[in-house]
C-alpha cells in the first residue's frame, strides 16, 4: 500500500509502533543481530577446506563427499579426529561397514569421543544418523554410504535428516553417492588423486595419496573452489607391493 508523500510525517508514529511491535514477537530482526544468531561453522582442522566452505562445515547443514574410495574415508577422519580433539562428540555410523578404530587413532581420533554405529541395512543407518541428531548430543555425525552397489535412500530419509540438522543445529557429513545432492548445502567431489610409492620396480611400497576436492554445489552463497590434501597410509595396514587399481584402496577399512 503506498502512503502520500504528504501523509508520511502523519503515518511516522504508527510505523514506528508497527516496527517496535514486530521485534518484540521476534518476527523482525537487525542484519546485525540475524548474524549473531547464526550458528558458527564446525572448523575441520584442514586449512584450504576451511577456506573453502567459508570457515568450516556449516552447521545445521548436510555436506556431501561424493565418490568412493580412500579419498572420502580419508577425509572425513581428518574432520572426525579435529572435532575429537577440541572435546567433541563424534558418531560415525558405519553403513559401508568399513569403518576400523585403529585408522582412526592413527588419524589422531580420540576414540573415547568417538561413537561407532554398525546398522544393518541403509534404512538402520538413516534411523540411526536421525537417531543420533535428534539425541544433540553430537555435533558432528559421519554417515558413510560408501557400497560397491550403491543404494541411495529416498526423498522422505533426507527430508527428515535435513530437518533434524537444522533444528538441533548439527553437521551432517555424507559419504558416498546416496541421493543426498538436493537436500545438501555443500557437495565436495574428488578430482583425480595421485599416489605416491617408494622404491622401483614391482616391489615399490604405496606410501601417500595426494588428492583434490572441488565445491561441485552449494546453497551457501560459496565461490567455487578447490582444496589439496595429502594423505598417509596408515602404519598399520600391510604394505602394498603392488600399484593398486584406482578406488581399490581404503584407508582404515577393507580392501
Amino acid at each position: 500500500m503506498a502512503i502520500p508523500k504528504r501523509d508520511l510525517s502523519r503515518a511516522k508514529p504508527e510505523l514506528s509502533s508497527l516496527v517496535a511491535d514486530l521485534r518484540r514477537a521476534r518476527l523482525l530482526v537487525r542484519p546485525e543481530e540475524l548474524e549473531h544468531r547464526l550458528p558458527t561453522p564446525l572448523p575441520t582442522g584442514l586449512s584450504a577446506l576451511d577456506r573453502l566452505l567459508g570457515g568450516g562445515l556449516p552447521r545445521g547443514r548436510i555436506v556431501e563427499l561424493a565418490g568412493e574410495g580412500p579419498g572420502s574415508t580419508a577425509l572425513a577422519l581428518s574432520i572426525a579426529a579435529r572435532s575429537t580433539r577440541t572435546g567433541r562428540w563424534v558418531a560415525w555410523v558405519d553403513g559401508a561397514e568399513a569403518f576400523d578404530p585403529r585408522g582412526a587413532r592413527e588419524a589422531g581420533a580420540s576414540l573415547a569421543r568417538l561413537l561407532w554405529c554398525r546398522p544393518k541395512d541403509l534404512r538402520a543407518a538413516a534411523r540411526a544418523a536421525d537417531a543420533l541428531i535428534a539425541s544433540g548430543a553430537f555435533p558432528l555425525v559421519v554417515l558413510d554410504l560408501q557400497r560397491e552397489v550403491p543404494r541411495p535412500l529416498g526423498e522422505a530419509a533426507w527430508l527428515r535428516l535435513s530437518r533434524g540438522v537444522e533444528v538441533h543445529r548439527g553437521c551432517l557429513l555424507v559419504l558416498g553417492e546416496a541421493g543426498a545432492q538436493s537436500f545438501a548445502a555443500a557437495r565436495l567431489a574428488p578430482e583425480r588423486g595421485r599416489a605416491r610409492f617408494s622404491g622401483r620396480g614391482p616391489g615399490r611400497l604405496f606410501e601417500e595419496i595426494e588428492l583434490r576436492f572441488r565445491l561441485a554445489h552449494n546453497k551457501l552463497g560459496l565461490a567455487p573452489g578447490k582444496a589439496a590434501f595429502r594423505f598417509r597410509a596408515p602404519a598399520h595396514l600391510p604394505p602394498l607391493a603392488w600399484d593398486p587399481s584406482p578406488g581399490s584402496l581404503r584407508f582404515g577399512g577393507r580392501r
